[in-house]
């Protein structure tokens, strides 16, 4: 007997043991563990631990002193937190969450969490189980089960036909009911090149090459959020997927009111579809056509020595461009009508003219096949519906940008390719949840670029988060300044420290609310500053203030409050309760006194009552004998000069007559005359 290894990294260990029966060797492995230390021996399983196998006595033992214990796990375990916990709550609170369990398999964990790391992690789906041990994930979802054993089960149930379409309906309906009821719908489609052998693949031309691919078709809102996707095989003809896309928009109860489609995607002879018998156009549609378009080499032909001269210059986004404008009949029989825009960017133009002398060179082309191919190089098409102005027509058209948007979400985020799997509903669940997690991506996207935050930005600034468990608690390291930004932005609350019970999280999810991208975020209180700086220049009253008539009825409110606890009878009727204090009107005893002092003198006003204080001018008793002092001693030191003339209300010589006057009772003596 003797130890074997096996694994794909040699991870697994066996006992072989090997009996020869005449010309017969039977071979009998029994599995002993995992390699926990290859050098000292050591094997683990979680029925017996750590523990050696002694082949010879075929006896086990205890690891040797040198062995190294791995912590244990869930003591003190340091993990991921941000961008999981971020995720959940924000789609609890969206509502999204209820549209991911709607997907028939049993373990709603699984999916979940599986969502979650689409989103999160760039890696194939063979190291999910890794990402989930790793970070919050297995706490908030202890259910799910990530081995890639069980993803493969998840994706071939949901990918069938009917749970793939009864998810599409049901989000279709959520987007247009909860977030935006904008039924203008962008139309385009991409290639996802793959080696896999299945009916859904088939060959197809791609830059020149020929290889297998799925044709991934989605429509998109104006807003940005995905309504529906088809994969087909891409050998199908873009011609015939719009009619296709068309009729699924009506089955599924959605009104389209206008369309733009993708470069190149249909051609003039097959738009029918946008016109009733009348011909008059249903709903506005915007299409770029191929530059082999029997109506465009006719306008090219027309209007192209003219286009710089008579056409009209447009700046869009500081880029300069020729358009020109007429009038085509197109469809089957060429009677339906439409406008076509042809256009010159100048700075594509000055491109394509450094390419000609390289083209020339090469003697790839001849001189006559080098100018075609310049003059259609530098031109651009488009055909509407509808009669826009020259300025209008090509940002109309770049509203399909958020379609490009998407693909970019599925191919460089979302893990849409590599395309890989056994069978057709494998595949097809991969497609729904790389979808899945590319609306989740444009939800987030739309909800944080309000206050200036990209997606990819925020969701990486989330993954560096870290938090640490406890025994009885998670806590969260402190918060960066992006991350701060996004849990405001979304209007979720970040917490400090998560409580365990029993090993699980006692977290509770936000709910739902009616309107996710309509709803405030959540917002710090103003600074005295900041609340000081917004009250400039507005008119009316101050927050929170109250009017004179206010004022008055709770004053009136507060007297009678005050009369009822006091007993008394207040002022203004018989039987009222009078409150504490002399009734309003009323004067004191000292006012009483001033006033009738004033009527006895005979005057009708009442003295004013004097304030506290020194009287205005007045001075005090220091400044008064301080300045009597100055006053005697300038007067000691400079005596008054006696001024001319006599003295006012003395008498001179001759007037002055001595008159004695004695007065005793009522008699009247003058001395030296005689009795009156």
């Amino acid at each position: 007997m003797h130890k074997a290894y096996k694994g794909a990294e040699k991870q697994y260990v066996y006992a072989k043991e090997s009996k020869r029966e005449g010309s017969k060797v039977t071979t009998r492995y029994t599995y002993l563990g995992k390699v926990a230390d290859r050098e000292l021996e050591v094997i683990y399983t979680p029925e017996r631990g750590f523990f050696t196998f002694d082949c010879k006595t075929r006896q086990y033992g205890e690891p040797p002193a040198g062995f190294v214990y791995p912590q244990e796990p869930g003591e003190n375990m340091a993990m991921a937190f941000g961008g999981a916990f971020f995720l959940n709550a924000f789609l609890h609170r969206t509502g999204m969450m209820e549209l991911i369990d709607s997907l028939p398999f049993g373990n709603k964990d699984s999916i979940r969490a599986l969502v979650l790391f689409y989103v999160l992690c760039p890696l194939a789906s063979c190291y999910a189980e890794q990402w989930y041990d790793a970070g919050i994930a297995r706490l908030l979802y202890p259910q799910a089960r990530l081995a890639s054993e069980r993803i493969s089960e998840l994706l071939a149930a949901v990918g069938t036909g009917d749970s793939v379409q009864n998810y599409l309906e049901k989000q279709a309906s959520w987007v247009l009911g909860h977030l935006n009821p904008d039924s203008h719908i962008l139309v385009g489609g991409t290639a996802l090149e793959n080696s896999i052998d299945i009916p859904l693949s088939a060959p197809g031309v791609h830059n020149g090459k020929v290889e297998l691919a799925v044709r991934f078709i989605a429509v998109v809102q104006k807003g940005g959020m995905p309504l529906f996707f088809s994969p087909v095989t891409d050998s199908t003809a873009d011609a015939s997927t719009l009619p296709f896309v068309m009729e699924t928009m009506k089955g599924m109860g959605i009104d389209v009111e206008s369309c733009r489609m993708d470069a190149g995607y249909i051609s003039c002879f097959h738009l029918d579809m946008f016109y009733d018998d009348n011909h008059k156009c249903i709903f506005d549609y915007i299409i770029m056509i191929k530059s082999n378009d029997v109506h465009l080499n006719d306008v090219i032909k027309e209007e192209l020595s003219t286009l710089v001269k008579d056409g009209e210059c447009v700046n869009i986004d500081n880029k300069i461009l020729y358009l020109k404008k007429k009038k085509i009949f197109v469809g089957k029989n060429n009677d339906n009508p439409a406008w076509l825009y042809l256009g010159q960017h100048v700075e594509r133009y000055d491109d394509e003219l450094k390419k000609l002398p390289r083209m020339a060179a090469g003697d790839t082309f001849s001189d006559s096949e080098i100018y075609e191919l310049f003059q259609k190089g530098r031109l651009f098409a488009l055909v509407s519906g509808e009669d826009y102005p020259c300025g209008e027509i090509l940002p109309k058209y770049c509203e399909r940008q958020a379609a490009e948007q998407l693909f970019d979400f599925l191919k460089n985020y979302a893990k849409i390719i590599p395309l890989g799997g056994w069978t057709q509903e494998t595949v097809s669940g991969h497609l729904l949840l790389s979808y899945i997690a590319a609306t989740v991506a444009a939800l987030v996207h739309l909800k944080l670029k309000s206050g200036g935050l990209g997606v990819w930005e925020g969701l990486n600034a989330l993954n560096f988060l870290a938090c640490t468990q406890y025994p009885a608690r998670v806590v969260v390291n402190p918060l960066n300044k992006v991350a701060t930004d996004v849990f405001k932005a979304a209007g979720i609350e970040c917490p400090h420290v998560l409580p365990l019970a029993g090993g699980k999280l006692c977290y509770a999810p936000p709910a739902a609310v009616a309107r996710p991208l309509e709803d405030d975020p959540v917002q710090a209180e103003p600074s005295g500053a900041e609340r000081k700086e917004g009250q400039k220049g507005r008119r009316g009253r101050p927050k929170g203030s109250k009017n004179k008539k206010t004022l008055e009825r709770e004053a009136l409110a507060e007297a009678q409050a005050g009369a009822d606890r006091q007993g008394g009878e207040a002022p203004g009727g018989s039987g009222e309760k009078r409150g504490p204090g002399r009734p309003k009107g009323s004067k004191n005893k000292k006012t009483l006194e001033r006033e009738a002092q004033a009527r006895a003198e005979g005057t009708t006003e009442a003295k004013p009552k004097r304030g506290p204080g020194r009287p205005k001018g007045s001075k005090n008793k220091k400044t008064l004998q301080r300045e009597a002092e100055l006053k005697a001693a300038h007067e000691a030191k400079y005596p008054p000069k006696r001024k001319p003339g006599r003295p006012k209300g003395s008498k001179n010589k001759k007037k002055d007559v001595d008159v004695e006057v004695e007065v005793k009772g009522e008699d009247v003596v003058e001395a030296g005359g005689q009795e009156g």
